[in-house]
């Protein structure tokens, strides 16, 4: 996204036409006008019509944005060409009239005294994206909206690393809500999901635009797998399976509605060379969505082939519809630009879920970047916060991709590991995990259960039985699940600790983190950078005398009573 050129104060000049408000912003747009806006707040569209990220907004619509600065990260705003002219005072004559309010009371950044960036809106001369996305976006909302075929529309976005596939699949999301009540996504980057934490493929109705990073809009899926790793690569048939299970759920809950079946948005891992090509291939012969679109770097050993890749040779000869084949170039981050890198975006989804473990109305928008200052506050808080204490005896544990370790062993692994809370587990178990083989073999669990939700096992009662769990999910949610399953997930370093005491279960130059449910910890830029945690792997140690620092006694949750 290019910035008008000129000084800065030639910049604010033409920002500010309407007289401003003490307490909000008015920009008159325009007609071809368009601004850059970032920060937190929210937008509210006075008079006219204008487009947002792809979201097509009327006169009373109110929106709310945490949106960073810089072409990859601000939303860009434009007036549309409909409706009628506004006078407004000092500016002539206008096709919109946009309100820039800051929340109230004012937000500060988690963690900080100091308030979060204010929303401001830089006139600008483009949208951010190659202009083929553009014209691209546009046919696929229109063919969407004019669908008659029998299977309903989807779009399955592909491509490596860093093309830009999550700010193509919001783009996408935008417009076509923009022409319909609601649109389905499929979020099956279980490393760097769109509306979860990491370790999830998740299925949800979205009836509101995505604005901002991933970490701003996290919800509760209809529907979700825990695949426990930020990567399908320890059980490729299990992830294939979970992926048509998803799907599978997806045309059952539109048939139930009786009503017409809405657009379907799919993101993929950048998993697309050798094994992660075959995991790709299978998951698209399982839904084989209407739209394939290829964001391609411009490097062939990094992008996936061109043309049906997916396609067996033998298939060629079937009637089903083949799905249409996009190509677009990737997206091009901006000179100069701050992008957070992969482990920095798992951090503050995982920053968002400590704040929502604590607080459930906690909003995620004052997040603008992971400081360190807010690490440590979510990690006092989770420090202090009380746990539920569930009985292991009402409960079925299993551990994930690995079928070899003894029963006796178990507390030792739940402690402290990141667990997946499921409500319906299937018959059979996907915990044996498959060997790395043909993605398309019949996994261990055709039915892998849905996931409700994500929790910390902040200690484990051996004697007793006990499991103390810190979760985000509500009470009534949480009293339905009848499986917690333990994978590689990890928490970043930062959540572990805060402070100057460190946490009791926190041990630095220990042998292995093997057993835990959780991989070695690497040191992120996001995170504290402390001289004592040097060391590439941590192992987790928790006692429950740690319970005894006046938190206790904790109510405990009967997961056999059902609410």
């Amino acid at each position: 996204m290019v910035m008008a050129s000129g000084s800065p104060g030639h910049a604010a000049k033409k920002q500010k036409r309407v007289i401003n408000d003490p307490t909000s912003d008015s920009i008159a747009l325009l007609p071809g006008e368009a601004y850059a806006v970032s920060g937190i707040g929210t937008l509210m569209i006075d008079s006219g019509e204008v487009n947002l990220n792809g979201a097509h907004l009327m006169t009373g619509a109110r929106v709310q944005i945490c949106a960073e600065s810089g072409p990859r990260g601000a939303l860009h705003l434009q007036a549309t060409q409909q409706g009628a002219s506004i006078q407004v005072p000092y500016s002539g004559e206008a096709c919109a009239l946009v309100e820039l309010q800051p929340f109230s009371p004012p937000v500060q950044e988690a963690g900080s005294d100091r308030p979060a960036q204010a929303l401001t809106a830089v006139p600008c001369t483009d949208a951010g994206w190659p202009t083929e996305w553009q014209t691209a976006l546009s046919q696929l909302a229109m063919s969407a909206a004019s669908n008659t075929l029998p299977s309903p529309f989807s779009a399955c976005i592909c491509g490596t690393r860093g093309v830009g596939k999550s700010s193509f699949a919001r783009l996408l999301v935008n417009h076509l809500l923009s022409h319909a009540p609601e649109v389905a996504f499929l979020d099956l980057d279980c490393g760097q999901p769109e509306l979860t934490v990491p370790g999830l493929i998740s299925l949800h109705t979205l009836t509101q635009p995505l604005f901002g990073r991933p970490h701003t809009h996290q919800r509760p899926p209809d529907k979700a797998v825990f695949i426990g790793d930020i990567t399908p690569a320890a059980d490729p048939p299990a992830f294939v399976s979970a992926a048509a299970q998803l799907y599978t759920a997806y045309l059952a809950g539109s048939t139930a509605q009786a009503s017409r079946v809405p657009s379907l948005v799919i993101n993929t891992p950048g998993w697309v060379k050798g094994m992660g090509l075959d995991v790709l291939s299978a998951v698209l012969r399982q839904i084989a969505p209407s739209h394939v679109v290829v964001l391609a770097s411009g490097n062939p050993s990094k992008d996936p082939p061109g043309g049906s890749f997916w396609q067996l040779p033998q298939a060629s000869h079937q009637s089903s519809p083949a799905s249409m084949v996009v190509t677009l170039p990737a997206a091009a981050s901006g000179v100069g630009e701050h992008r957070p890198s992969a482990p920095d975006s798992r951090a503050q989804a995982w920053l968002a879920f400590a704040r929502a473990c604590v607080s459930p109305d906690a909003s995620a928008t004052s997040i603008l970047e992971g400081t360190s200052a807010s690490f440590a506050a979510a990690a006092a808080d989770l420090a202090a916060h009380a746990p539920y204490v569930i009985s292991l005896d009402s409960v079925t544990c299993k551990v994930l991709h690995d079928s070899s370790l003894p029963k006796d062993q178990l507390p030792s692994i739940l402690n402290a590991a990141v667990v997946g809370l499921v409500v319906n587990p299937g018959s059979k178990s996907s915990s044996a995990g498959s060997e790395a083989g043909d993605p398309e073999q019949p996994s261990a669990a055709q039915e892998q259960g849905n996931c409700v939700g994500i929790g910390i096992v902040r200690a484990v009662d051996a004697k007793q039985r006990m499991l103390y769990l810190l979760t985000d999910i509500r009470l009534e949610r949480l009293q339905q699940v009848r499986e917690v399953r333990v994978g590689r997930l990890e928490l970043p370093h930062s959540l572990l600790h805060g402070g100057a005491v460190r946490s009791p279960y926190l041990s630095p130059w220990c042998i292995t983190s093997s057993g835990t449910g959780a991989g070695p910890l690497h040191s992120r830029s996001i995170q504290c950078a402390q001289a004592d945690h040097q060391s590439a792997a941590v192992q987790f140690r928790c006692s429950v005398d740690w319970f005894g620092m006046g938190l206790t006694p904790y109510p405990a949750v009967d997961l056999d009573q059902q609410v």
